[in-house]
């Protein structure tokens, strides 16, 4: 690495001793001139800090107690040198062409450069689509609208942020978030957001359900409750958006996660503290979403007492 650092990857690793090779094999096999690698092992317990070792003269290595992948990531942003970060998982590959590409488009001017992304499904009965992206430079008021109405992937890993971009708005990754956190990461990005260049060239080819992840223990589970998580930090955080943007925030909770509530009690109570908690706190929504949520908390409470009394 050159004294003028242009690109921080950023890996968080936690045993990952069966796919960090091949993660770091992609990335070092390309030219790596002005990048650094950093490896952060999150206290890993099997073999991946010995792998790492391997690559010691080429990458930047950081040792951590188990903390998760969100303090992983945010230790990897406070050491980053570059410009510019991305956020790469060690059981993924990067493309061959794949930092050329991101060098080819770096430029002041965006603070977030969004990629397309091919997926590699595992031996699984769930499977991923592809990340489409279309070529295209949103400014403004666009950035949020277009990603959240069009594009609104749970990724940050087909993503290159501007570091002085994350800084300047103090984004950084929840600890407090198991699953999700990687969304809620996206909506600071994106509602924060001045410009972005969105680039339908993939670079990123990401092994869905081939590891033995996090991901892998959240579907086996209901997805519920980890995405009403992801709710109220959304709206924690959206108290300074736009009424604009706070409808379009309402109409992607009610669609991906308020409608899913209704199939299960138990998500009704927390959806119910998460409404009363920001009812009164996000005074911009037009009269039409206030009636709608007035109707959503009257149909909430009615189900909950319906299901307190069949327990009766």
């Amino acid at each position: 690495m050159s004294k003028d650092c242009i690109l921080s990857i950023v890996i968080p690793c936690f045993n990952l001793s069966n796919t960090v090779r091949a993660c770091l094999d992609s990335i070092l096999q390309q030219n790596i001139d002005n990048i650094e690698i950093i490896c952060i092992d999150d206290g890993s317990t099997d073999d991946t800090a010995t792998v790492l070792l391997e690559y010691s003269k080429r990458i930047v290595i950081i040792q951590n107690e188990h903390n998760g992948v969100s303090e992983t990531r945010n230790i990897g942003r406070k050491y980053a040198k570059g410009e510019w970060i991305w956020f790469v998982d060690g059981d993924d590959v990067i493309a061959t062409n794949a930092i050329a590409t991101v060098k080819a488009n770096l430029d002041e001017r965006y603070d977030a450069l969004l990629f397309g992304a091919l997926v590699e499904n595992g031996d699984s009965k769930y499977s991923l689509d592809n990340l489409s992206v279309p070529n295209a430079v949103l400014e403004g008021q666009d950035v949020f609208d277009k990603w959240i109405t069009n594009i609104t992937y749970p990724f940050v890993w087909n993503c290159v942020y501007k570091k002085s971009f994350l800084q300047k708005n103090q984004i950084e990754f929840d600890n407090s978030l198991v699953i999700g956190e990687d969304m809620a990461f996206q909506f600071a990005v994106f509602s924060k957001a001045n410009s972005c260049k969105l680039i339908s060239i993939p670079i990123y080819i990401y092994r869905y359900l081939c590891r033995n992840s996090s991901m892998n223990k959240a579907l086996k589970e209901n997805m519920t409750i980890y995405h009403l998580k992801v709710l109220a930090v959304v709206l924690e955080n959206a108290s300074n958006l736009s009424w604009q943007q706070h409808n379009k925030i309402f109409r992607w909770s009610y669609e991906y996660i308020v409608k899913s509530c209704f199939d299960s009690y138990e998500y009704l109570v927390p959806l119910h503290k998460i409404w009363k908690k920001f009812h009164g706190r996000l005074p911009f929504c037009s009269m039409k979403l206030r009636v709608k949520g007035a109707i959503l908390r009257y149909w909430i409470t009615t189900k909950i007492y319906i299901n307190y009394r069949k327990k009766k």
